[in-house]
């Protein structure tokens, strides 16, 4: 598979702390990463290889997420095209 780039990771904690990952972007058929994703998702751990270690992130310790830049290819119940906006104060 051909390198695509670099790519970054940040899972939020829900004990407010993060952890920040960057890994080597791998093209792959856009099909099959999105099946793996939505494979993922149906888990109870985030599996993440780590410069040669197997790290196991609990999904009920985490509370969110974040993939940079995004999959070209996603779950269809992905809400697309969003934007953050401030809360109301």
């Amino acid at each position: 598979m051909a390198e695509q780039g670099m790519g970054s990771l940040v899972i939020r904690f829900v004990d407010g702390t993060e952890q920040r990952l960057e890994y080597v972007r791998q093209t792959q058929d856009g099909a099959n990463l999105a099946a793996r994703l939505e494979e993922a998702l149906n888990g109870q751990h985030l599996l993440v290889e780590v410069e040669g270690r197997l790290v196991v992130y609990p999904f009920h310790c985490i509370k969110s997420v974040e993939v940079s830049p995004m999959p070209e290819k996603l779950p269809r119940n992905v809400i697309r095209k969003a934007r953050l906006i401030a809360p109301k104060m």
